[in-house]
């Protein structure tokens, strides 16, 4: 059956979903998206390129003509490219990148975990000395 028109995607989602693919695709945050769509007659803020992309449901912010102009302009990417879903190629090739950075960011939390790990024993061990230290009247060195 099919959907309900409330629950169809608009061409803002479309809009809004390509352009953070694109946007990640290319290793630019938000100020620089921004900064770039400058150059080409629209100046925002990076907040505004964030609700772009979420189009949080209760309330999407409105992306207006010559923002997705500027942001198609900076992106090198024609507006109606931007407006329809992603294909098949596309999303396979975005979720390799997608998988790619995971696994990267994957291995960097399991070195932080191991830090703080390191540094939370290394802690509790300081923290016994101290208390021993400061039990024998803060006589003696604790090393």
């Amino acid at each position: 059956m099919f959907a309900t028109l409330a629950n169809m995607p608009t061409a803002e989602d479309y809009f809004a979903h390509r352009l953070r693919a694109e946007r990640e695709r290319r290793g630019w945050s938000q100020t620089e998206l921004a900064q770039r769509m400058a150059e080409h007659g629209v100046s925002l803020h990076f907040s505004a390129i964030h609700k772009m992309e979420q189009r949080d449901a209760a309330r999407p912010r409105v992306i207006r003509l010559n923002e997705a102009e500027a942001a198609c302009a900076a992106l090198g990417i024609p507006v109606w490219q931007m407006l329809a879903p992603m294909t098949a190629d596309e999303m396979t090739h975005r979720l390799a990148e997608v998988q790619a950075e995971l696994s990267e960011a994957s291995a960097l939390a399991g070195d932080a975990q191991e830090r703080v790990a390191r540094l939370s024993r290394e802690a509790l061990l300081l923290t016994a000395a101290v208390t021993a230290a400061s039990g024998a009247g803060g006589r003696g060195d604790p090393r």
